[in-house]
């Protein structure tokens, strides 16, 4: 009887052992499962910050070449003068 109750005990504690793991790897999880929460949410932020940084981006460029083609037009107008202008000398 005594082998039998040595052997329940035994079990017993083996089984509060697995127990007491398995909360411990439960309340790991949980964190884990939190971090990757926030990193979730962190990253959607960055990317939506992103998005806009570039359509920012894409209509200053637009706006910039605009600029640009337009300068070139009024250079290419000066330069047009200046040549008609030589050649009606």
């Amino acid at each position: 009887m005594t082998d039998l109750r040595a052997a329940a005990e035994a079990l017993l504690q083996t089984a509060q052992i697995h127990h007491r793991n398995f909360e411990t790897v439960s309340t790991e999880l949980q964190s884990l499962r939190q971090r990757q929460l926030e990193s979730d949410r962190r990253f959607e932020i960055m990317l939506a910050e992103l998005r806009q940084i570039k359509i920012e981006s894409d209509a200053r460029f637009n706006s910039l070449q605009s600029e640009i083609q337009g300068l070139q037009t009024e250079n290419q107008r000066i330069l047009d003068r200046l040549f008609n202008q030589q050649n009606g000398e």
